[in-house]
């Protein structure tokens, strides 16, 4: 009987090992999913932070764009304002010529 008891002793001081293998083994698996998911929160952070810099970039790209397609327009309308203001005084030059070349 004595030794019986010492055998099951023996099984639950096993048993015992066993589960305390398991709970290192959870507590290891823990730890590591616990690292894992710090590192993904990190990198989604990262990943945020290089989103909203483009974001800005890209915006302030857009806005210089849109200056310098407004600014080209303006400078088209002056031009093309000018240009008329030259063919204006042209032809006023050719009238006034043919005007003192009728009269000579």
């Amino acid at each position: 009987a004595l030794e019986a008891r010492e055998e099951q002793l023996r099984r639950r001081e096993a048993a015992v090992e066993v589960k305390e293998v398991e709970i290192a083994g959870e507590q290891r698996s823990r730890r590591e999913a616990v690292e894992a998911l710090r590192a993904a929160e990190a990198k989604v952070a990262q990943l945020a932070a290089e989103n909203e810099t483009f974001r800005q970039q890209s915006e302030r790209r857009d806005r210089e764009l849109l200056q310098g397609m407004q600014e080209a327009e303006r400078r088209a309308g002056d031009l093309e304002l000018e240009v008329r203001r030259l063919l204006e005084e042209l032809r006023r030059r050719d009238e006034a010529a043919s005007a003192a070349a009728a009269m000579a």
